[in-house]
């Protein structure tokens, strides 16, 4: 059986140095490797995820050096892409943080970062730093720990402030029904790049006017991943919508499983939202 230690050993032969790498995306602990040029100062590099890999080498039977040609493959893709576009000097430039601070939302975790309580039950928010957009849209997206912030020198408070000002400066709630017609009226709550913009719910000015746009402060929230939102507007009696909360549970739990990446998820249920 061939593990994640033998693959380290065999990239070590290669030349290259590599290091164990767990990350945990979105409450799912996720096993890698990260791979360093040898006399290189980067440390900015990708994490090659290897659970899936080693599943697939012992399927095709593959010898440990073709399985680490296949990261290796994978590994100089993504340098090729030219995807980081932030440099240690940004990430140790305390006014390049505070104005590139955001605010994402997830599963609760055990995560060692930055976060706080939302609203909505088993769902947290937590602060990420997202670099400028490459033209191919990539960017570089890392989260904050406390620890990182005090190295820095930003409070907390100051980090939480700038970050939410980021954010909902962002926030885009566009409506479904321009694209489906005659469908429930349905609301996307997202940002500009669609990219962890499911934080825009907590934006409370954006949906204050929303409700005062439909006429209804009862909203039922579809948490569809880590990057939306879909809200609906609710025109009956607050007690209607929640005894009708089990029905759209089971709507968000089905899709979940049939449509959404485990480690983008944010929960198996609906929610109710008074304005």
């Amino acid at each position: 059986m061939i593990t994640r230690k033998d693959i380290i050993e065999e990239l070590n032969k290669r030349g290259y140095r590599a290091e164990k790498q767990d990350n945990m995306r979105n409450g799912t602990l996720y096993h890698g490797i990260c791979i360093f040029e040898k006399n290189s100062g980067n440390t900015l590099v990708p994490i090659v995820y290897t659970d899936d890999l080693i599943e697939k080498a012992v399927e095709q039977g593959w010898s440990i050096e073709e399985l680490t040609d296949k990261i290796m493959s994978i590994w100089m893709k993504y340098k090729k892409s030219k995807q980081i576009n932030i440099t240690e000097k940004d990430l140790q430039d305390r006014d390049y943080i505070l104005k590139h601070l955001y605010i994402g939302v997830q599963k609760e975790s055990i995560e060692k970062i930055e976060k706080k309580e939302t609203p909505f039950d088993g769902i947290e928010k937590y602060l990420y730093i997202r670099s400028n957009f490459n033209e191919d849209g990539s960017s570089y997206i890392t989260k904050v720990s406390i620890i990182f912030l005090i190295r820095i020198g930003i409070k907390k408070e100051e980090a939480w402030l700038n970050a939410e000002k980021n954010t909902f400066k962002e926030t885009v709630i566009r409506s479904m029904t321009s694209v489906i017609k005659d469908a429930v009226p349905l609301y996307i709550v997202s940002n500009e790049c669609m990219m962890r913009g499911a934080s825009g719910i907590l934006n409370k000015g954006k949906m204050k006017g929303l409700s005062l746009k439909l006429g209804t402060n009862i909203f039922v929230i579809f948490p569809s991943s880590i990057h939306e939102m879909v809200v609906m507007p609710y025109y009956g009696p607050y007690q209607e919508a929640l005894d009708n909360l089990p029905d759209y549970s089971r709507m968000v739990e089905e899709t979940n499983y049939n449509e959404v990446d485990p480690w983008e998820r944010l929960a198996d249920r609906a929610f109710i939202m008074e304005i």
